[in-house]
């Protein structure tokens, strides 16, 4: 049977500008462009001083730019043509393992993969990952600061967590609108909490949903809820751990008008009796 693969293609193309545009429109995604290195680029390029044998251009099988946005920000801004080369139908999955634990971070390589709010959903798959394993919230790690319970995360790893579950998506869509307004805890705090509070914990997506838009909307209540994040994210008393079981007392409290230090009359969803109940974290 013939294979359908692609052959991975290697050559050198004169770049326009107006061909750098086409190129750049066909990406669908790319970690935060550094204006000063494409200003950098584009002076030596303007100069005629731009070295053809540089890095290649790379394109997906699918014929998706993946990298060279940089160089080619730098034509479109300096108006100039050059040589470079471009390597076609290279797989994106071995791009995407070339650049795990570079300096790349995982948002930048979400962000590269068609990810959007590519930087708080990547830090939310990492706080859902923490409190799953009964770790301090922002233990879970990349390749490049070591290793978790005997794994090397990558940024693959995260990509591939928030791929995994299609509910991702809507929990940072929901915790974005909440940011956007109000201002109070993170989204990627917000939307981590919300997942595991969700899956794993298995309370209704309404209840929790209805409680976080509560609390962002109560007078007085940002600075209790920065409180309350302090509290799940800082927590060193002791050197314990930072578990599931004591970051969801701290959200029960929440519900109960305790931590936040509001009264029970202001929240309208008070009733956690169809919620799962944890002991409180010995101090």
């Amino acid at each position: 049977m013939k294979s359908t693969k692609k052959e991975v293609t290697s050559g050198y193309e004169t770049i326009t500008p107006q061909k750098a545009r086409e190129y750049l429109g066909t990406s669908i995604g790319n970690r935060p462009i550094k204006a000063a290195k494409v200003q950098l680029f584009a002076q030596y390029m303007k100069a005629g001083e731009w070295n053809r044998y540089a890095q290649p251009i790379y394109f997906d099988e699918d014929g998706r730019l993946m990298d060279g946005h940089t160089r080619l920000n730098a034509v479109v801004k300096c108006g100039a043509t050059v040589e470079m080369n471009v390597v076609r139908n290279f797989p994106r999955v071995e791009w995407n393992k070339l650049n795990s634990g570079s300096i790349w971070t995982a948002g930048d390589f979400a962000a590269a993969n068609g990810v959007k709010n590519a930087n708080s959903s990547m830090s939310a798959v990492k706080i859902r990952e923490a409190l799953k394993r009964g770790l301090r919230i922002g233990s879970i790690s990349s390749a490049s600061k070591g290793k978790i319970q005997d794994h090397v995360w990558t940024n693959d790893d995260f990509l591939r967590l928030f791929n995994a579950d299609k509910d991702w998506p809507e929990d940072m869509d929901f915790a974005a609108l909440l940011y956007r307004q109000w201002y109070g805890i993170s989204m990627s705090m917000c939307a981590g909490i919300l997942h595991h509070l969700v899956h794993d914990c298995k309370w209704p997506r309404d209840f929790v949903c209805d409680f976080f838009r509560q609390v962002y909307t109560l007078e007085g209540i940002t600075a209790n809820t920065r409180t309350l994040r302090k509290r799940i994210d800082m927590d060193r008393t002791g050197g314990a751990k930072l578990t599931p079981n004591y970051v969801c007392t701290l959200i029960c409290k929440a519900f109960e008008g305790f931590a936040t230090n509001v009264p029970k009359s202001k929240l309208t969803v008070c009733n956690v009796s169809n919620v799962i109940k944890f002991p409180r974290r010995k101090a």
